[in-house]
């Protein structure tokens, strides 16, 4: 009886060593891109204090200026590659003048878990400078197979700044296998009227065997996992897009927008109109 790894060439083949580490991580890690852009920033400006819900990778094609996180001061110059993670706090200075290339981004091994979530600010040197320039050129091709390319490099230099090794994300990959079906459907179809009892029927668990064991595993209840994701997806949407808060609050299931505010203000401390006027104006300042 021939070897289950026996080609029909006859020759043996053996899986790749390591190549499960590969499969877990490659077939579940999805990369986002929300945003991109390109432009000047003015002398003497300051920002002031960013928790952005998204990463932002900046790349300096000109000038100088610095990032200020927890009271430190981290110095950016040209060809400097600037990484602000989800979730954390600085401000961006400039005292003399900086042009940048910057994409917002998300990095997940499932819905709210970021691989740069918790991290703080990091810069590295752009190493081949010359692929800013090719990477611009695929960017504005109207050809797709130039479009994918350009995903790709941009994935390549944001890989760059993922520290550890495959064993750290173990447990983070465990938690994403043992709920796939259920992290599928919130990424999906999250919205305002999604339960606990239907994502149970879905895992053909008990409600309560389900919300006691993603307790357990995630550190975190299901009702607010569910409230985290929606509350991801209106950021997303209010930042990233021109559509009126209305139809956000009915995208995401909620049919009155008073009570869509009320929701938001309570969980992201801004009103939706005020939290996208204040963060467009620090793009667009930016």
């Amino acid at each position: 009886m021939p070897d289950k790894n026996t080609g029909k060439d006859g020759r043996l083949y053996r899986p790749i060593r390591h190549a499960a580490a590969f499969q877990r991580i490659a077939e579940r890690v999805q990369f986002s891109i929300l945003e991109h852009g390109y432009g000047p920033v003015y002398p003497r400006w300051t920002s002031d204090l960013h928790r952005f819900p998204v990463n932002r990778l900046t790349i300096v094609t000109r000038g100088d200026g610095a990032i200020i996180e927890q009271g430190k001061r981290h110095v950016f110059r040209r060809n400097d590659m600037v990484l602000n993670p989800v979730n954390s706090d600085f401000r961006q200075v400039c005292e003399r003048m900086f042009e940048n290339v910057y994409i917002h981004f998300r990095l997940e091994l499932f819905p709210t878990r970021d691989l740069f979530d918790g991290m703080g600010c990091i810069i590295r040197p752009l190493e081949r400078p010359a692929d800013l320039i090719r990477l611009m050129q695929l960017v504005t091709s109207p050809r797709t197979g130039d479009i994918i390319r350009a995903k790709a490099m941009l994935l390549e230099l944001v890989c760059g700044f993922i520290e550890g090794d495959a064993a750290g994300l173990e447990r983070n990959i465990a938690v994403g296998e043992k709920y796939r079906d259920l992290f599928r459907e919130i990424r999906a179809n999250v919205n305002a009227r999604m339960t606990t009892a239907e994502l149970a029927s879905l895992m053909r668990m008990k409600e309560r065997s389900l919300v006691r064991m993603f307790r357990e595993d995630t550190g975190k209840t299901l009702k607010a996992f569910i409230r985290d994701v929606l509350i991801e997806r209106a950021q997303s949407r209010l930042l990233f897009s021109d559509a009126k808060i209305k139809d956000i609050a009915r995208e995401i299931g909620f049919s009155d927008e008073l009570y869509f505010s009320r929701f938001f203000k309570k969980n992201a401390g801004h009103s939706p109109a005020a939290y996208r006027a204040f963060h467009r104006e620090r793009r667009n300042e930016a």
